[in-house]
């Protein structure tokens, strides 16, 4: 299976990152890359990178419609 092998070529990243590297996230690059493994893996490694510079899982919203009802 393809998410398998790019999961091997990924390493220890999906131990790294779970939630992000599921199966479902592995397959929408794999598609997003026609299928081509070496592409959805190194697609992945970029994005991989760029969470770990931007950590968005970190972001919190608060949106300025709750700001008002605690005030």
């Amino acid at each position: 299976m393809k998410i398998d092998e790019v999961r091997e070529l990924l390493g220890d990243l999906p131990t790294e990152m779970p939630s992000f590297l599921s199966d479902g996230t592995i397959r929408r690059f794999l598609r997003a890359k026609n299928w081509s493994m070496e592409q959805a893996t190194k697609a992945l490694k970029e994005a991989v990178k760029w969470r770990r510079q931007y950590k968005p899982d970190k972001i919190c919203w608060v949106f300025e419609s709750l700001l008002y009802f605690e005030s």
